[in-house]
């Protein structure tokens, strides 16, 4: 089959809501993505983005709450305690996190996700999020991005306030990482039944993951079916096995985001990137959440107001490709 009738059969499905599948998925993203092809599927994405996020955009916040040497050392992971890049630890002051989640509301942003390091204590994390909620007036949404679950875990989430996780298999994981995939598949289960929300994420992405890998883990979120998914690339930070590599570029992030929306519709109409770019954007990305605060994908802690890329900039590239930015609360309660 050609690419431009295999694109065009995956968008007919994508728009009834059905599942490409595993064989489409793999033979679009081996697509070139600097070639004609590759733009056609592009556009095809994006015209399934608006079928179902209603051209709305989500500008979001993910803000790190700690730094600390990491036992776990995943090889593209700043915080490894093999690599020695992080020799001490830090956590944000919860004033700090409060301060900086109240001046983000009083600014229009109503979607945060506070990011911590594996082992961060759970009951901590339910104890700052209660006190945000007790402190900082207004309709917003918190979403945790922590550790392994289990259904105790979970649940303390839930009852805490969290509205939902992101937790995310990782390519190779088991490989890169020391821990199994069906650990994060676990905590992902828990997650759901304990009524949280997730999104997940193909990541981070390197010069040497396959087309195969990837459409394996899409395929397998699809089985999953998470809230959302997210697209990253890998940032080599220098001192980590990683960091001597190239990164993918612009145009391949942004064919593997596209392939994921045609992938995912009508299971997740929200898909993020990160870092965003306006080519993702282009082709079927919605959903974006600049970093905040502490920052595994960095080989220093830069303070509190610290970010990789900007809400201010992520809405600018919304609104100039035919979005509508609105509140995540607002945007929640159309499901």
């Amino acid at each position: 089959m050609k690419n431009i009738d295999l694109i065009r059969s995956a968008e007919a499905k994508a728009m009834k809501g059905e599942y490409i599948g595993k064989d489409a998925v793999l033979a679009l993203l081996s697509i070139d993505p600097l070639s004609e092809d590759c733009s056609a599927l592009g556009e095809a994405a994006r015209r399934v983005a608006s079928e179902f996020c209603d051209d709305t955009a989500i500008v979001g916040s993910s803000i790190g709450l700690d730094l600390m040497p990491c036992s776990m050392s995943c090889r593209f992971c700043s915080l490894g305690e093999k690599w020695g890049i992080y020799k001490e630890n830090y956590v944000m002051p919860d004033d700090d996190v409060i301060e900086l989640i109240r001046d983000s509301v009083e600014h229009g942003f109503t979607k945060f996700t506070l990011r911590t390091t594996e082992f961060y204590d759970i009951d901590t994390l339910c104890r700052l999020k209660k006190r945000i909620s007790n402190e900082v007036p207004g309709e917003y949404v918190i979403t945790a991005n922590t550790g392994e679950l289990n259904p105790e875990k979970a649940k303390k989430l839930k009852d805490a306030g969290f509205a939902g996780i992101y937790h995310a298999i990782r390519l190779r994981e088991g490989i890169d990482t020391p821990i199994p995939a069906d650990v994060r598949i676990a905590t992902i289960k828990a997650a759901q039944e304990a009524g949280l929300f997730v999104a997940s994420g193909v990541d981070p992405i390197g010069i040497e993951h396959t087309n195969e890998e990837i459409a394996d883990l899409i395929d397998l979120y699809r089985r999953l079916e998470p809230n959302a998914v997210c697209t990253m690339k890998r940032i080599n930070v220098k001192g980590t096995p990683v960091g001597d590599l190239e990164e993918i570029d612009d145009m391949r992030l942004a064919q593997i985001a596209a392939v994921i929306r045609l992938a995912g519709a009508g299971v997740w109409k929200n898909v993020a990137v990160h870092p965003i770019t306006e080519q993702a954007v282009r082709w079927g990305v919605n959903n974006v959440s600049p970093e905040l605060g502490a920052n595994p994908r960095d080989d220093k802690y830069e303070g509190k107001e610290w970010s990789t890329g900007g809400r201010e900039r992520a809405i600018k590239i919304f609104q100039e490709n035919g979005y509508k930015v609105k509140s995540a609360f607002e945007y929640a309660k159309k499901d």
